[in-house]
């Protein structure tokens, strides 16, 4: 990633909105002081490093394909995008419209636009939400960009229920257990791996085959416990 990108300065954003939200609770517990700095001053910062950061991220914004380029130099559509909004959504931490990271209705337009391309468009809708694509959805021949990280693809189907977009949600997330636990799929049950591959698209490195039965990476993966997102959104949005 070169210059400003979309998925570390939404994390950034969200990070220092969080500090910022942890700082007025401190003042609120009457602690007006760390390490001799006070919190007000702490927090002044941050908000400063926010209100800059917004307007700076939009410069990656394309209107009209409706999502957030990865970098300042490319244009492929990343899934995991918008994941600070989608944490300090589920934080609560973007209730006030005024003061959200991205408008509302942006972020449901890009989450719109990553659903038709990276799930809709990638294994005829039915392996969850793969990394990346082009601006046009089609297979983006990267090695990391191919892929479908199951954790990051329950997290993307949770904040698609989040943005009243539960069918989509849902669809996402019914793609990965097609794949993890279906006798249809690639029959992976408890041994989640972090990463699979759809086996009808080309290697990103030769193009003259197919994935094949190369298509899994780093079984007994932790992050595909993000499933657990899937069930707080719905909760929260019932």
């Amino acid at each position: 990633m070169k210059g400003e990108t979309a998925y570390v300065g939404l994390l950034w954003l969200a990070s220092l909105k969080a500090a910022a939200a942890m700082g007025e609770a401190w003042i609120g517990l009457g602690m007006d002081s760390l390490d001799g700095i006070p919190v007000k001053d702490i927090i002044a910062k941050y908000r400063s490093w926010f209100e800059a950061g917004r307007p700076a991220l939009q410069k990656l914004w394309n209107e009209k394909g409706g999502y957030f380029a990865i970098d300042a130099e490319t244009d492929d559509i990343m899934t995991d995008q918008l994941f600070g909004v989608w944490y300090a959504t589920m934080l609560g931490l973007e209730d006030d419209e005024a003061r959200r990271i991205v408008p509302r209705a942006q972020v449901r337009r890009a989450l719109r636009t990553l659903f038709e391309k990276n799930v809709l468009g990638f294994g005829g809708g039915l392996l969850g939400a793969v990394n990346g694509r082009t601006p046009a959805g089609t297979q983006l021949f990267s090695q990391q960009g191919d892929e479908v990280w199951v954790g990051t693809a329950y997290a993307f189907a949770s904040n698609l229920i989040l943005n009243g977009m539960r069918e989509e949600g849902l669809r996402t997330a019914y793609g990965l257990y097609s794949v993890v636990y279906s006798p249809y799929g690639q029959g992976y049950f408890f041994k989640t791996p972090e990463a699979y591959l759809n086996p009808a698209e080309l290697r990103w490195n030769d193009r003259s085959r197919t994935y094949g039965d190369r298509l899994f990476r780093a079984m007994k993966y932790m992050r595909p416990g993000a499933v657990w997102a899937v069930y707080e959104a719905s909760e929260k949005t019932k």
